[in-house]
């Protein structure tokens, strides 16, 4: 049998056809196992077996009609077993969320408490209670993640700890003052790392900042496509710092704990607050507490008792405008505000709920914070933002406009995750709620 006859007859067997044959069915490969006679693809011009097999590429078209997936329709929230989580946000928006006709929002609403009668979540507030407490933070935990308490040695003190960072020095400023002062204090700049020296009275270093506000993704700043190490794309008139230090704080002056309520009565809030800078650090300028079921509870403009040094608006999404309006509350007012309906059994939940209770002067032990329930995979003191922990378990897109965040959007996101974290505890141990 002659070589040609060979060839000829194998192809019979295993289906093979000239390709440059005309109105010939495109045959079906063999298995990768098979391979052809040395010789034989060179001789009648066939393809080599490796280009021979279909490729990922060429799915969905003529020469492999199987379909491509779709990987917007294929695309699901993680976690995919529970059912969709009906929300706040699908009901009727709330006074804090309306817009009026200039485009404003009405941010400040009068104090009230919503009734628990038809709770959005599908739950009721007792019923959420008690699926909470095994998420609260553990009392001895407390102050390991920052969070104020009362030391009861005498004289007995409200103090917090801080994980500690190592700052820039300053180089080549010229100073007016003495840095052995008594009355001169060094902070560190959160923005841009830098130190600065201020008092009683107000700021000592002259010297104008420049940071990125974006944070730091795949080796470039968010904020302008920057290498990290680069002079800052935006500046202020002085730099400015949160009001902690590293180490333990002590004595905290204004602090107050949550008293106890002789009606035990299980209730569940979201607490979000807004904060500026001031030369004493970071002050209150804004409160939102929504009740378990979504509804604004409490949302006041706060007026701060030192000078405002910077707004944070590309963050806090609050001018001084707000915060000087004739509906704004001071300070007193607000803490006593809270204080009435917040007792020592209530749970608040909220995202790096420590910032908050610190700026409202609180110590509270019942706490679920959604930065500890879903943690960083480096650890504490690193923290998943509330953004990035909506759009990975939620696939929900939070904190995207350019006016600044939204408490009242954030604080039902923490509710949200909360829920996600109960339906998927108990759905991982094959329980139901």
């Amino acid at each position: 049998m002659s070589d040609s006859e060979f060839l000829d007859r194998l192809d019979e067997e295993m289906g093979f056809v000239d390709p440059f044959e005309d109105n010939v069915a495109e045959p079906e490969y063999p298995p990768r196992h098979v391979s052809l006679p040395l010789g034989a693809a060179k001789a009648f011009g066939r393809p080599k077996t490796d280009e021979i097999y279909k490729k990922q590429s060429e799915i969905g078209s003529p020469r492999c009609p199987q379909q491509r997936p779709d990987k917007k329709k294929c695309k699901k929230p993680f976690p995919n077993f529970y059912e969709p989580i009906r929300s706040a946000r699908d009901e009727t928006p709330s006074q804090d969320c309306s817009e009026n006709k200039t485009g404003a929002k009405e941010r400040n609403n009068p104090h009230r408490v919503e009734a628990a009668v038809s709770p959005v979540f599908g739950l009721t507030e007792e019923k959420l209670y008690n699926l909470l407490i095994q998420h609260t933070v553990a009392p001895e935990d407390l102050f390991s993640n920052c969070f104020s308490q009362v030391e009861p040695s005498p004289p007995v003190k409200h103090c917090f700890g801080k994980p500690f960072r190592i700052p820039k020095r300053l180089a080549g400023i010229e100073e007016d003052f003495d840095r052995n002062s008594p009355t001169a204090v060094e902070r560190t700049c959160v923005r841009c790392n830098d130190q600065f020296f201020v008092n009683e009275h107000g700021y000592l270093t002259k010297q104008q900042c420049f940071y990125h506000w974006g944070k730091i993704s795949y080796c470039r700043h968010t904020c302008c496509e920057n290498t990290p190490g680069s002079k800052g794309c935006t500046s202020s008139k002085h730099h400015v710092w949160n009001g902690t230090v590293a180490g333990i704080n002590e004595p905290l002056q204004g602090f107050v704990s949550t008293k106890r309520s002789e009606k035990v009565k299980q209730k569940v809030f979201a607490v979000d607050c807004e904060m500026c800078y001031t030369v004493r650090g970071l002050e209150l300028c804004r409160v939102t507490v929504l009740g378990f079921d979504g509804a604004t509870v409490y949302d006041y403009f706060v007026l701060p008792e030192e000078d405002v040094v910077d707004y944070n608006t590309r963050f806090s999404g609050v001018t001084e405008s707000d915060v000087y309006g004739p509906k704004s509350k001071t300070f007193q007012q607000v803490q006593s505000d809270l204080l009435d309906f917040i007792d020592e059994d209530t749970i608040l939940i909220g995202h790096a709920l420590d910032n908050d209770l610190r700026v409202l002067k609180l110590v509270h032990s019942k706490i679920v914070d959604t930065s500890l329930v879903f943690p960083h995979e480096r650890g504490f003191p690193f923290r998943n933002s509330l953004k990035q922990l909506m759009s990975v378990h939620l696939n929900k897109a939070i904190q995207t406009s350019d006016n600044g965040h939204s408490p009242y959007e954030d604080a039902l996101s923490c509710l949200e995750l909360i829920m996600v974290k109960i339906k998927l505890h108990y759905a991982q141990r094959r329980l139901t709620i």
